[in-house]
């Protein structure tokens, strides 16, 4: 289940991930910090998702905090396993 409709900001409250109950990332973009990021899926897809005029792209691919995301899972996560964005990739 995600909150509120996914035309808005979502929290995914029904992980698969094992060690988690829910996830939600308040944070898009990347920054590239090795040789291994020179064919970075996560790239392309931002450009694309720019183009297609999502406003959580609209700056492309730089770092970016989603201000309106940040305080979002506090309601629906109170006593589970949660889990925020990804594990850096370094």
């Amino acid at each position: 289940m995600k909150y509120p409709p996914a035309d808005g900001p979502t929290v995914s409250d029904n992980s698969r991930i094992e060690w988690t109950e829910a996830t939600w990332n308040p944070v898009t973009g990347c920054t590239k910090v090795s040789p291994g990021c020179k064919h970075c899926y996560a790239e392309r897809l931002a450009k694309r998702l720019k183009a297609m005029g999502s406003p959580r792209y609209r700056n492309g691919f730089p770092v970016t905090l989603q201000e309106d995301l940040v305080d979002l899972p506090l309601p629906s996560i109170r006593g589970q396993a949660s889990t925020m964005g990804h594990p850096p990739w370094r």
